[in-house]
């Protein structure tokens, strides 16, 4: 019997391999390597991220909101520079390299030193298989395509998130930058309240993301043809949400705020698509 959910294999500038067997990935920060606890499993993926680094100067702090519904998630920039941070995750990081795909995921704001980023990456963790670039709320795109033509000299393949809100209308011009595939989409920005009247910002994850998500993917497929591989990111909470971004256009499936739930979600694949 065919596999439903077959490996995709992609080839970075220099003919770097990156095989996603199967085509299955935590979202940064969720995964066996996030930030959230329970961590996912890492049993059933066919690559494991890194947790979001924001390419930032400024320190700034996580934010963290769950509601019955949603959650929202805004990744922390910490003071220290990006070698300590590294230094300090290297040998877990390592470990499950041997097991699995390495996948270092980067927030791309406009400010910091994307080459300088890469060669630390570089040193200290040279396990790395590819690069994930995601683009910072109000980032414009001149300056994402920037960051993404300049990530594209390095050997890894590149996977490049695109804003949900614009994922169509970036989409050729990423993909023309060096973009080996398309993550469709970031997580849109939202808001929700916090303790104390506060109200926190940041990347919103939702199964209600699921409808849009697929739309864009529809259009992110009109326009950029058949050959560009895309990556589904957004809502997905079972098999069926799988199915139906296939069915979208997708190649490969991204799990974010459900792993905390089901961190063992990727090792429960079933054998033939779900009806």
């Amino acid at each position: 019997m065919t596999d439903w959910l077959p490996p995709l294999e992609l080839f970075g500038v220099h003919k770097q391999e990156l095989l996603l067997d199967p085509p299955l990935l935590p979202a940064p920060s969720f995964g066996p390597l996030g930030e959230a606890v329970p961590r996912s499993s890492v049993v059933g993926w066919g690559g494991v991220t890194t947790p979001l680094w924001p390419l930032s100067e400024q320190v700034i702090p996580a934010a963290l909101v769950e509601r019955p519904a949603a959650a929202l998630y805004r990744p922390r920039q910490p003071a220290s520079h990006i070698n300590r941070w590294l230094k300090r995750l290297q040998r877990r990081w390592r470990a499950l390299a041997a097991r699995q795909p390495l996948i270092v995921a980067l927030q791309v704001t406009g400010g910091g030193n994307l080459p300088a980023v890469q060669e630390e990456v570089r040193q200290y963790l040279p396990e790395a298989e590819a690069l994930w670039l995601t683009p910072a709320p109000g980032i414009s795109l001149s300056a994402y395509l920037q960051a993404v033509a300049g990530a594209r000299q390095a050997d890894w393949p590149l996977l490049a998130a695109l804003p949900l809100y614009a994922a169509a209308s970036w989409s050729v011009a990423v993909t023309e930058a060096g973009a080996d595939l398309l993550v469709v989409a970031a997580p849109p920005v939202g808001e929700l309240p916090g303790e104390n009247d506060q109200v926190h910002s940041g990347g919103l994850y939702a199964p209600a993301l699921l409808p849009l998500t697929c739309r864009m993917l529809r259009q992110v497929r009109e326009a950029v043809g058949p050959n560009v591989p895309l990556a589904a990111a957004g809502g997905l909470h079972s098999w069926e949400d799988v199915r139906l971004c296939q069915d979208a256009g997708a190649t490969v499936y991204i799990f974010d705020t459900l792993l905390w739930r089901y961190p063992d979600f990727a090792a429960t694949r079933p054998e033939a698509p779900p009806r």
